[in-house]
């Protein structure tokens, strides 16, 4: 009677040890693709949140100083603790929590911060992935020129 040659070279059962390492890895690689995908798109969310928040700020001319003729280079000022309120207030009724700051007389950055869960990575420890978003609104007055075909 013949030996299999596999038995002679200690090789059985090499191949289900391959493959299970080859799923693993297939496996985070999945993770990877689809819990990074859900990152992009909810980093997408939080900048298109800040940018909401900033413009509701960017909204809140200092009427005061408008109607006393108190204007900046002939443009008007954002009333900022008006605006920092109003993005605040925006920030809350979306349920997200993030930064606002005024960084001039006429602008606004808000920042927002979002948990996005995992699906894939939690097996691997991973539960949630922290993204941000950040947008700045700029008071302009008058009429800016756009592209014109």
């Amino acid at each position: 009677m013949r030996r299999s040659r596999y038995r002679e070279t200690g090789q059985r059962g090499s191949i289900t040890l391959a493959a299970v390492i080859f799923m693993i890895a297939l496996t985070a690689l999945v993770g990877l693709v689809i819990d990074g995908g859900a990152k992009f798109r909810t980093a997408r969310q939080a900048t298109a949140i800040a940018e909401e928040a900033a413009r509701a700020a960017a909204g809140q001319v200092d009427v005061g100083a408008a109607l006393a003729g108190r204007t900046r280079d002939n443009g008007f000022t954002v009333d900022q603790a008006t605006a920092i309120r109003a993005a605040q207030n925006y920030l809350t009724t979306a349920g997200q929590r993030g930064t606002v700051r005024a960084v001039s007389p006429t602008a606004i950055e808000v920042t927002v911060r979002i948990q996005a869960p995992t699906l894939f990575l939690s097996a691997f420890g991973v539960t949630s992935l922290e993204v941000s978003g950040t947008a700045r609104a700029q008071l302009v007055s008058g009429v800016e020129e756009g592209n014109r075909p």
